[in-house]
């Protein structure tokens, strides 16, 4: 009798430990942290107009597209780059979880050394999770959402991609610089297949701020940069960026924020008139959170990752877009 008491008892505390192991886990989830709804989660996404969130004008002058002339959003849009920034310090091991034999969540293992590699493995991870969503809210107002495999179908606009250079102007470099300071230990990864083009944000890691840090002149250079030249040489009506921002700690890798924008070609000709600018900001949108979706033991070791979380994400990114500019346009 005292034996059966002993091992209901061992029992009970065996199915405690679990609900307190599953409660434990569930609590470093997007879902838990941003709840299972992309839709309302987009109503947490903030527009991020740089020059602010206006019709334009109907000359064409300014920063600002008048949105009218586009008459619907933009058909064809390049996913020129998908990034991950890790604000943190790169001493942490949690990045050991991608080293030796790594398996790709979506795709097959493969062997090799990646401690130079790293954050372009999760990188991956989180673009494979994601981009099918992402491609998704896009169609629902008419918008198909290009990789670049999709994209970059001669050798004239590879090479326009490959040899692309991002002019940021004098306040943008000046912003990067002096966030840059005492921030060495600063990473950058991409998936297979993008280049990280990196765009200036606020960088308050700090206050965990992220959206674009460019306003006036300095983001019509990149707007003209990016919104004309760039989208002109890869025949597309837009092309936007997606980035994330992490920070690896001693025993896990948390999501900080993240931040899209699409540029484009301003959509009335230019006039001969000052204050013309022949690329702009289309949208931009951006998320705060703080959700801690990969936990590791103090060496490195994997304990849980929850990539497959990270939809929700880049669905509620590219829904706000969406329908951001499908309200701008008409």
């Amino acid at each position: 009798m005292i034996v059966g008491r002993m091992m209901q008892s061992a029992g009970v505390a065996a199915v405690l430990f679990v609900v307190v192991a599953g409660t434990a886990r569930a609590d470093k989830t997007f879902e838990s942290k941003l709840g299972s709804d992309a839709a309302k989660l987009a109503d947490d996404v903030k527009i991020s107009m740089m020059n602010g969130d206006n019709a334009g004008r109907e000359d064409g002058r300014g920063l600002v597209p008048y949105y009218k002339a586009l008459g619907a959003p933009p058909k064809r849009v390049a996913l020129i780059s998908f990034y991950v920034w890790d604000c943190g310090n790169k001493k942490e091991s949690s990045y050991n979880i991608y080293g030796g034999d790594y398996t790709y969540h979506v795709k097959n293992s493969r062997t090799r050394n990646l401690e130079a590699e790293a954050v372009d493995m999760l990188a991956n991870e989180l673009h494979d999770a994601s981009i099918g969503a992402v491609k998704e809210a896009f169609a629902a107002v008419g918008t198909q959402l290009l990789t670049p495999d999709e994209f970059l179908d001669t050798d004239a606009k590879k090479e326009a991609y490959e040899n692309f250079k991002l002019e940021i102007g004098g306040f943008g470099r000046f912003l990067h610089s002096v966030q840059k300071r005492g921030h060495d230990d600063w990473q950058w990864g991409a998936p297979d297949g993008y280049r990280v083009i990196e765009l200036t944000t606020v960088g308050d890691v700090k206050g965990n701020h992220f959206q674009l840090g460019m306003t006036g002149v300095g983001i019509g250079k990149a707007a003209i940069s990016l919104g004309h030249d760039f989208a002109g040489a890869l025949g597309v009506d837009a092309v936007a960026i997606l980035y994330n921002v992490v920070q690896a700690e001693s025993k896990s890798i948390r999501m900080r924020g993240a931040g899209l924008y699409m540029f484009g070609p301003n959509p009335l000709p230019d006039t001969g008139k000052s204050l013309y600018w022949n690329g702009l900001e289309y949208s931009g949108v951006y998320l705060r959170m703080d959700v801690p979706f990969i936990t590791t033991d103090k060496a490195g070791k994997l304990i849980d990752a929850d990539y497959d979380g990270y939809v929700l994400v880049g669905r509620a990114l590219a829904t706000k877009m969406a329908e951001h500019i499908k309200k701008k346009t008409g």
